[in-house]
C-alpha cells in the first residue's frame, strides 16, 4: 500500500471517529425541547362576545350570575331509555351556548343567551341554531337570540332579558 493512501485512510478514519465522538458528547449536553402538546391556548370569547359579556354583566339582576361558553351537554342530558346513548349524546356533546344566566343562590339555569353574528346567516349555522333551540325548548330552557352590534341599547336588552326571565318565575 502506498504511503499516501495510508495517510488519507488514517486521516479519514480519525476524522470520522472524531466527528462521531463530538456528536456523542454534544448529544449528552444538548436536550431537544420535547413537544409536550399539539395544542395552543385561545381566548374563551371573541372580541364581540367579550364586549357583549360586559354589557350583560352590567344589566343583569344582582341575583344572577353570567356564565360563558357552557357546553350544551352540561345543560341537558340524554333521557334514559331514549335509544342509543352515543347517537343521542353526539349532537349535544360538542356544542356550546354563548351565555347562560343562572340564579346566584342555587345556580339554577334561568336563560340561555345566544349572540348572533353574521355567521348565523349561513345554512349550517341556522341548522345548528334550530337544533339548539329545539333541544332547549323541549326541556323548558328559555333562549334569547340577540344580534351582534358595535354597541348595544342597554335598556332594550335589559327589557328583553327581564321579559324572558319573568317567563321562568
Amino acid at each position: 500500500m502506498d504511503p499516501l493512501t495510508i495517510i488519507i485512510s488514517t486521516s479519514f478514519f480519525i476524522l470520522v471517529l472524531g466527528g462521531g465522538l463530538l456528536l456523542f458528547f454534544l448529544s449528552k449536553f444538548y436536550q431537544a425541547k420535547p413537544q409536550l402538546s399539539p395544542y395552543v391556548a385561545v381566548p374563551l370569547l371573541t372580541d364581540a362576545e367579550r364586549r357583549f359579556f360586559q354589557v350583560l354583566i352590567d344589566i343583569l339582576p344582582n341575583d344572577c350570575y353570567l356564565l360563558a361558553q357552557v357546553r350544551l351537554a352540561n345543560l341537558v342530558q340524554v333521557k334514559s331509555g331514549s335509544g342509543p346513548f352515543w347517537k343521542n349524546f353526539s349532537p349535544i356533546g360538542m356544542k356550546c351556548v354563548d351565555f347562560a344566566v343562572v340564579r346566584r343562590d342555587t345556580m339554577r339555569l334561568l336563560l340561555v343567551i345566544e349572540l348572533d353574528d353574521r355567521t348565523h346567516a349561513r345554512t349550517e349555522r341556522r341548522q345548528r341554531d334550530h337544533f339548539l333551540d329545539q333541544v332547549l325548548t323541549t326541556v323548558d330552557i328559555v333562549v334569547l337570540h340577540w344580534p351582534v352590534s358595535a354597541s348595544y341599547n342597554r335598556t332594550e336588552l335589559s327589557q328583553a332579558i327581564r321579559s324572558k326571565l319573568n317567563t321562568r318565575e
